[in-house]
């Protein structure tokens, strides 16, 4: 859309239809950029969470170890 703006449409539009032309550039980019913050946020969140639950079921299968040698050794 800069491209387009700086050559071809620069000697067709001139005035308020550059101007809306412009501004509906900047909502486009600032749309864009609301759309990969949250995303990213996202991604954050979805990360910690698997990081979480991975932890929790390694500790898990951990404790389960323990006890069934435990009870082995009993035997």
């Amino acid at each position: 859309m800069l491209m387009a703006g700086e050559t071809v449409l620069k000697s067709r539009l001139s005035g308020v239809p550059m101007l809306f032309y412009w501004l509906g550039c900047f909502v486009f980019t600032t749309i864009a950029i609301g759309a990969a913050a949250i995303d990213a946020a996202r991604v954050g969140i979805e990360s910690r969470n698997a990081q979480k639950s991975l932890i929790e079921e390694t500790l898990r299968e951990i404790e389960n170890k323990k006890r069934s040698n435990k009870q082995q050794r009993k035997k």
